[in-house]
This record gives C-alpha cells, sequence and structure tokens, in this order.
C-alpha cells in the first residue's frame, strides 16, 4: 500500500500593482567661468544627492553638466539652485559652457605660448640663453595653473632675469603630454633651466615655495652709477 501524502501544495497568488512613474528627464547645464575641472566634478557629486537624480555627468571639455532625473520629484530650477554657492554661472541649455579666464601678463614681460592644444613641442628649443627659463606645462581646466600665472606675472615684474614658456596640455591623452610628462601625475608640471640652459628643478603640482627656490634670488645690481648720479670720489691714497 502507497503511502498517502497529506501535504497539499500551496499556491501564492501574488498581487502586483503598476505604479504610475514620469519619464526622466535629461538637463544639460552649461557652468560659466568655472575655475577648474575639480568643480564640475563636485557639482556632479552634489547633484547626485538630491532625491530625483538618477545619474549625473561632467564634461569637462564642454564645462557642462548631463544630468537625468525624475521631473516630478526635483525640477531643472532645483537643479540650478543647488548649485548657486559655486563660483560660477549656472544657465540651463548646452553650449555656454567655459572656464575661468586666466590672470593676464604685464605688456613688456617675457611670456610666450609655444604650442597649440595639446601639440608636441620641445621645450629645450625655446630657452632664454643667459637667463632662467620657467617652462609651464598647463591646460585651461586647471585652477591651480592659473595660481601659477599669478605668482609668475608678480615675480617677473621686478626679475627681468627670469622668462616664461607655456605649454597647453590640453588633455593627458595628448602628444606633449605623452611625450613630455611621462610619471607626471598632476598638473601645474613646471620645469625651471638655469641661464646655462641646466634642469634646475620639475615640480609637479602646484608648490610655489618650491618654484620661488628654484629660480632662486635675482643676481646682484649693477655697480655702475644711475643716471645723472655723481661718481663717488676716489679713495685717498695712503701717505
Amino acid at each position: 500500500m502507497r503511502p498517502v501524502n497529506t501535504r497539499r501544495p500551496i499556491i501564492l497568488v501574488v498581487s502586483l500593482a503598476v505604479v504610475g512613474c514620469a519619464t526622466p528627464a535629461t538637463t544639460v547645464l552649461s557652468l560659466s567661468g568655472a575655475s577648474c575641472a575639480g568643480c564640475g566634478a563636485g557639482s556632479e557629486r552634489t547633484l547626485r544627492g538630491l532625491d530625483g537624480v538618477q545619474s549625473a555627468a561632467f564634461d569637462k571639455d564642454r564645462v557642462e553638466l548631463t544630468v537625468v532625473h525624475d521631473p516630478e520629484t526635483v525640477g531643472v530650477d532645483e537643479l540650478v539652485d543647488a548649485l548657486e554657492d559655486e563660483d560660477f554661472t549656472v544657465s540651463v541649455g548646452a553650449g555656454s559652457g567655459s572656464y575661468a579666464a586666466a590672470p593676464t601678463f604685464a605688456e613688456g614681460l617675457d611670456v610666450a605660448w609655444i604650442n597649440k592644444e595639446g601639440a608636441d613641442v620641445v621645450p629645450e628649443e625655446h630657452l632664454a640663453a643667459g637667463k632662467i627659463t620657467v617652462v609651464d606645462f598647463f591646460a585651461q581646466w586647471c585652477g591651480p595653473c592659473k595660481d601659477v600665472d599669478r605668482a609668475m606675472a608678480k615675480l617677473m615684474e621686478s626679475r627681468p632675469d627670469v622668462v616664461l614658456r607655456k605649454i597647453d596640455v590640453a588633455d593627458w591623452e595628448s602628444p606633449v603630454a605623452k611625450k613630455r610628462m611621462a610619471g607626471v601625475k598632476s598638473l601645474p608640471y613646471v620645469v625651471v633651466y638655469g641661464p646655462d640652459g641646466k634642469r634646475r628643478d620639475a615640480i609637479s603640482g602646484k608648490d610655489l615655495p618650491r618654484l620661488m627656490a628654484a629660480i632662486g634670488e635675482a643676481p646682484p645690481a649693477s655697480a655702475e652709477p644711475a643716471p645723472g648720479a655723481a661718481a663717488a670720489p676716489a679713495a685717498a691714497a695712503a701717505p
């Protein structure tokens, strides 16, 4: 006699309620006057922390944030308001993103931009004979690079023996970055050459005290009297 199975199958009926959900919206925010790419990355994190934001991505080259969000939970105005404390202007729509302008140099200072948009260049071919040459590898999206500009602009007003040669890296994958910056981890990247053309120091990252130390003190002033000044009387001969 076969045993009788007293267990009965239990059937679970699950009722699913379909909840209506708004179609995600995609909004592009242009950042105008951003000081650096890091600012855009920080804004990206800020927006990701808002309820209703599904994703936020910063485009370093276009200086724009693309945000995917639930418009019923967080609207466009709320996205803009979330960034109101930043040091740039936010506008809705693509095409208006920009970085803050680089500091300017006074007329007459020996400053030259020796490449364009990441093109390779040989720095040693642009040294100034008999002077200290500072070669500055920079990018528009690099905030600390602008601090180097300000420091050099101030120094060079009283140091005619110092010249500046600027190289636009553009991107870490550019020809000049690959050829001239092997092993360099951060911008600015500054190389200082002495009047003899020999490298004194290479500095990765902002280190203004080290940069000033590599440049060194100004050479002693000439002993020749200034125009119009009376010459000092000759010393009397010993009796």
